[in-house]
């Protein structure tokens, strides 16, 4: 999942990416950068629809920034 993430957002919002957990449709990221974690969080949906269509499929049904 953590190549899904980086090539789904880029290097530079990896880089600031310090854990990913994919669990149950649930998907569970940990950002170090706070501006960035605030602006993830306010555009969750858009998140888990750019993730799912890298993926061909349907599959994070749910998106927690931590």
């Amino acid at each position: 999942m953590e190549q899904v993430w980086r090539d789904t957002f880029g290097n530079v919002i990896a880089d600031y990416t310090s854990k990913i957990i994919f669990h149950k449709g649930r998907l569970t990221v940990y950002i170090t950068s706070s501006p960035l974690k605030q602006e993830l969080n306010m555009t969750k949906d858009k998140v888990i629809l750019r993730l799912n269509e890298n993926l061909k499929y349907k599959k994070v049904e749910e998106v927690v920034i931590r």
